[in-house]
This record gives C-alpha cells, sequence and structure tokens, in this order.
C-alpha cells in the first residue's frame, strides 16, 4: 500500500476541512486507514443516499447518538457531500453546538456546491485537495515496481497502477465519469458534445486555450467550449494555469493553459497506450507530469505560492513560475523539455525572464543523466533529481 503525504492531523486540530479530489485517487481508503474509529457516512451508498436525501434531519440525529456511545471519538466523515448540499447547514449548526467535534466532508466535485450556493462552513473548515500517487508517495509500496514513467503512459491512480488491465480501467472511467459527474448531476445539456469535447481536449494539453479552435474540432460553439474547460475544473479532472503578467519589458499574452489531473486519462482518450520516449507526446505528457507533482507538492505542504507559466507575444515562453503572492515575487521558473542534451538553445525563455527576475532560481528539467550548469545560472536536472529535490523543499 502506498503512503500517503497528505497529513490531516495537524489542520484537525483546529478545525474540520473538507478533502476534494477526483474519484479513485484514494480518499475513501486513506481515510478509513488513518481514522478507523471514526464515524463514516458514505453517499454513495444507495440506503444512505436516499435516507439523507428524504430527511437531511437524520444527520443530526446520527451524529449525536453517535457520539453518545464513542465519547473518546470527535470524529465524523461525510464522503462525497456533494452528493447532497443540505447536509452542510445540519455540519455547520453541529460545529456551533460543539466546539469539539470534527468533520472531514469529501467530494469530487465542487461544482454542484456552487451552483447551489451550498454553506461552505464559513471559514470552520480547511480546503484539502488530494492527488493520485505522487512520484514521492510511488516509493513507498515495496510491491509495486512501477516508476515515474509509467505515469506518463498509464497516469497515477492508485487502482490503474496496481491493475493488470490499466487501460480497459482507464475507459471505465472516463465512461464512469461522463455517467455519475456529468450525466446524472445535469452538468452538460449534451452528453455527446461534451465526450466529443472530452477527447479533443486531451489534444490540447499544455496549449494555450484557443475557444475558437477547439470549438471548430468539437463541432460547438466556444462559448461552450469555455463551459466545458469550467466543468472540468470544478470536477476536478484537469486545472487551468493562469498567465504570468508581471514582465515589463515585454508583454505577456493573457490565455490560460490547461493540464489533466492525471496522464493515463489523457492518454485513453485519445486511445494512446504507448509513448515513444523523444517523440512530441512524451514531451507534452512529461511537462503535464511536473506539472503535476509541483502542484501536487504546493498543495500537500499547505503553500500559497501558485503555479503560472509565462509567453511573451514575441513567442518566448516558460513552461512554470512559481509566484508568491504574499511577497509578491518570482521563486522558481522551470523549463521542461525531452532531451537528453540540454543546451543554450533551450534557455530563451528562462534567459528573457531574468533579465527582470534576475534573483530567481532556473531549472530545465530534462532527460540528460547527470546535473549540470548551463548558461547563465540555469540547471539542467535529470527528471528524478528535480523530483527528488521538489518533494524534500530545495526547488520552492
Amino acid at each position: 500500500m502506498f503512503k500517503r503525504f497528505l497529513q490531516l492531523d495537524t489542520i484537525l486540530k483546529r478545525k474540520s476541512l473538507f478533502l476534494f479530489g477526483p474519484r479513485q485517487t484514494g480518499k475513501s481508503t486513506y481515510l478509513k486507514t488513518i481514522f478507523p474509529e471514526a464515524l463514516n457516512i458514505n453517499l454513495l451508498k444507495s440506503t444512505e443516499y436516499r435516507e439523507l436525501l428524504n430527511n437531511p434531519e437524520n444527520l443530526n440525529a446520527k451524529i449525536i447518538f453517535y457520539l453518545k456511545q464513542n465519547s473518546k471519538n470527535n470524529l465524523v466523515i461525510i464522503d462525497e457531500v456533494q452528493k447532497i448540499p443540505e447536509l452542510l447547514d445540519t455540519v455547520h449548526d453541529l460545529i456551533e453546538a460543539n466546539k469539539n467535534l470534527r468533520f472531514i466532508l469529501t467530494g469530487s466535485s465542487t461544482r454542484k456546491l456552487k451552483r447551489v450556493s451550498a454553506n461552505m462552513l464559513g471559514g470552520r473548515a480547511a480546503l484539502v485537495h488530494m492527488f493520485p500517487i505522487t512520484a514521492h508517495e510511488l516509493k513507498t509500496d515495496a510491491q509495486n515496481k512501477k516508476t515515474w514513467t509509467d505515469f506518463l503512459t498509464i497516469g497515477s491512480l492508485p487502482s490503474v497502477l496496481n491493475s493488470e488491465f490499466p487501460f480497459e480501467d482507464l475507459s471505465d472511467y472516463i465512461s464512469a465519469y461522463l455517467k455519475n459527474e456529468i450525466e446524472e448531476e445535469g452538468l452538460s445539456r449534451s452528453i455527446g458534445n461534451f465526450s466529443r469535447f472530452l477527447n479533443f481536449s486531451a489534444l490540447r494539453i499544455g496549449e494555450q486555450l484557443n475557444f475558437t479552435s477547439l470549438a471548430s474540432d468539437a463541432q460547438i460553439s466556444p462559448i461552450l467550449v469555455k463551459e466545458y474547460f469550467q466543468i472540468l475544473s470544478d470536477t476536478l479532472i484537469g486545472h487551468l494555469v493562469e498567465p504570468f503578467n508581471h514582465t515589463k519589458k515585454r508583454k505577456a499574452m493573457m490565455t490560460s493553459k490547461f493540464y489533466f489531473f492525471d496522464m493515463g486519462l489523457a492518454n485513453a482518450l485519445v486511445k494512446r497506450a504507448s509513448v515513444p520516449a523523444f517523440s512530441n507526446e512524451y514531451g507534452i505528457l512529461l511537462e503535464n507530469f511536473i506539472h503535476n507533482e509541483m502542484k501536487a507538492y504546493l498543495s500537500y505542504t499547505r503553500s500559497k505560492k501558485e503555479i503560472q507559466f509565462w509567453r511573451s507575444t514575441s513567442k518566448l515562453e516558460v513552461d512554470f513560475i512559481i509566484w508568491d503572492n504574499q511577497n509578491y515575487k518570482t521563486i522558481t521558473a522551470v523549463e521542461v523539455k525531452s532531451t537528453v542534451q540540454p543546451n543554450k538553445k533551450h534557455l530563451s525563455g528562462l534567459n528573457a525572464l531574468s533579465e527582470e527576475f534576475s534573483s530567481i532560481k532556473k531549472y530545465l528539467v530534462c532527460q540528460c543523466t547527470s546535473p549540470m550548469e548551463i548558461g547563465e545560472g540555469v540547471q539542467a536536472l535529470p527528471v528524478e533529481l528535480f523530483l527528488n529535490k521538489l518533494w524534500n523543499s530545495k526547488i520552492i
């Protein structure tokens, strides 16, 4: 079993929390392992769901009875709370009445909660995200023989990593996502349009979004494309990366980029069963992978820093910039290339950015066999070394 980097104990000493993450990232398994004595209310169980949907006030009675029977335990877990947002009003009242009571409220989508203006507990619950298995966590399961390179093909969902038939499971995941998150929740008026859009979006990883071009490919309107990307973001299937616009010498382009939360899912959508090591697709998926690792690291360490990207109108680009909003400064710039022979031609974006931000740390992540310094203060690092440094807090 993988040992997860996520630590909730420190947060729970202060307050309750929302734990959001896509389906099958391991939220329920993790919580049952770490908190076996907690009262667990699972809204994916049809009987529990129907009871509380028809009588949400029963939640209060269930919890009060549990607390009387288990005076030493004060933790309640409600799985997939977005299925009955009305329960959050009862949760709010219980937190106010019992300062020692703690809730972990899990969810695989924020869309429905936003749509009904659900009670998000007014600061009484921290917001935490759970991601698929990270490169750091992969090493904690001695039985698993996968490496980070497998993430680029089958992805990093726990169930898929342990599967004998990963691509069949990924195909099933897509079908379940379209049915459970999209169709049943009424998030798209036409499941056919959304499914077609989803397939085309997997071909645009790491590109600046062009709603008109994608709309033409998917045969839907640009307005619908924009709405669908927001649905992907709200259902945690992908992440929008905003442009960095703090350069003065060179004007920045202002369109976002999009990355999938799991590379295996993206491959399954385009029916790509293998990725040649030095192909264009490999470089794109490697970029997606590095983004996901940095995003998970920042989230798990409770950092307020953000991942952005920079592209000037003259086409100079840096894949990722870590921006410190609190201190209003750049921390780290990361360029990702699949090359095994990094050289100065790969540094045009980093060098241009250095003209205005001379003190930032600059990295070129690639497939070189050993670290080296190239150009003016740019460290070229093999992927695995970069990952080790990242998870040991030496990059950001």
